[in-house]
């Protein structure tokens, strides 16, 4: 089973949410996360995740941490972010969703991220 982290700083509703369909939907462990960059790093190394959801607003910075962090290197990351052009300026994603989107959009893409 899959552990997944949702970061999303601008709608910690919306990671409730979206945590609880994917549980629903079996995809083992999924908590949430919401503040500064800072604080969501810290989290990731002190238990990396299968996967991380994250807004497009804190994807850049954490992307290149992950790619200069052996530690995090396993982590796959979903951005999730209403402009459909910031998939072009994030290196390192394994996938991005265009918000808003129907949860079953969200499940298809976090299914297609951990099958890669």
């Amino acid at each position: 089973m899959a552990s997944i982290l949702i970061a999303d700083s601008s709608d910690p509703e919306f990671s409730k949410a979206l945590a609880k369909v994917l549980a629903l939907k079996g995809f083992g462990t999924t908590t949430t996360a919401c503040g500064s960059v800072d604080a969501l790093w810290t989290r990731i190394l002190a238990e990396p995740p299968d996967l991380l959801l994250v807004d497009g607003k804190s994807a850049a910075e954490i992307l290149e941490k992950i790619r200069n962090t052996p530690r995090a290197h396993r982590v796959r990351v979903l951005v999730v972010d209403g402009d459909r052009h910031i998939a072009r300026t994030l290196p390192g994603a394994h996938g991005y969703i265009q918000s808003p989107a129907p949860p079953q959009a969200y499940v298809q893409a976090v299914r297609d991220v951990l099958a890669a």
